[in-house]
């Protein structure tokens, strides 16, 4: 279905599932829902969930003033999300920048947030490490400068590059851990990529970099699980330490070999875990009714 943002934009979401209790899932950058196969038909017989296309990314509508868009956009079309459902309260999960995106609804709405799980993600400046190099960020301000004299130029590579033969084996040597990850979820990534316009995409991993939630983070009172992967080249597992103690009663697991893209490689270890994660949480919230 299609939800009409404050900004007159359309954004494809979907609810299915069911339980009293509802799941939104919230994508990384780049991503569509494609991501959250495994982790929906584990949880969608006992929660409602919610997926949904962040604007410029998959069936969602595009900002016709690419230069326009902010992070904070992201915030009010949640709330849309929000809105539309009629949902008082909701349990956040977040891959990459959706975990950034969680935390800081959570920071902004606490009332609304039960929970958060962040997934391989990161709450501040999330190219300044890539590869474990500190001069990413850098290199990506570079780049982006330099799409930002030509643009629309690079749309047409773009959309050839997401095509290429090699980019699955080029994965596995960077990106992913080629034990697990199947071709056909990487296939999906590199489709939906390429179909994006570069310009806007650019713009959306700039608003990532700029982006911060460090001093948000205290202000988080939810439970919040917090899933890191010790191989994970787009946001370090330092991150995910580094959350850990800054968020107060959080609680952390590392998946060994986990990549950027454990959520489809490692799912049966993450769905587990959440599951405990979630159980355990409302086991305690009916005990304090009591």
């Amino acid at each position: 279905m299609k939800i009409k943002t404050v900004d007159g934009l359309e954004l494809y979401a979907h609810r299915e599932g069911v339980g009293e209790r509802t799941i939104m899932l919230l994508n990384g950058v780049g991503v569509s829902t494609f991501f959250w196969k495994y982790l929906r038909t584990y949880f969608n017989h006992r929660y409602q969930m919610i997926i949904w296309d962040y604007r410029g990314h998959g069936r969602s509508d595009q900002p016709k003033e690419i230069a326009s868009f902010r992070f904070h956009h992201l915030l009010e079309d949640l709330s849309t999300i929000f809105q539309f459902f009629k949902l008082e309260q909701a349990i956040l999960i977040g891959h990459s920048m959706g975990a950034a995106l969680a935390l800081d609804y959570a920071s902004k709405f606490p009332r609304r947030v039960s929970a958060i799980v962040s997934v391989l993600g990161s709450y501040e400046h999330m190219l300044s490490e890539l590869f474990h190099f500190r001069h990413s960020g850098t290199v990506f301000q570079i780049l982006n400068a330099v799409n930002r004299q030509f643009p629309g130029k690079f749309n047409s590579i773009w959309r050839h590059l997401g095509k290429l033969p090699i980019n699955y084996a080029m994965a596995k040597l960077t990106v992913v851990n080629g034990d697990f990850c199947k071709k056909e979820d990487m296939d999906s990534y590199f489709k939906h990529l390429s179909s994006m316009n570069f310009d806007f995409f650019m713009k959306a991993l700039s608003e990532c970099q700029k982006h911060s939630s460090r001093k948000k983070l205290s202000r988080i009172k939810c439970p919040t699980l917090i899933i890191g992967g010790d191989k994970d080249n787009f946001t370090p597992i330092r991150k995910s330490f580094e959350m850990y103690e800054l968020i107060r009663g959080a609680e952390l697991m590392v998946i060994p070999n986990g990549s950027h893209a454990a959520v489809v490689e490692q799912p049966e270890i993450i769905c587990l875990r959440i599951e405990k994660f979630l159980r355990e949480n409302e086991e305690r919230r009916l005990k304090e009714r009591r």
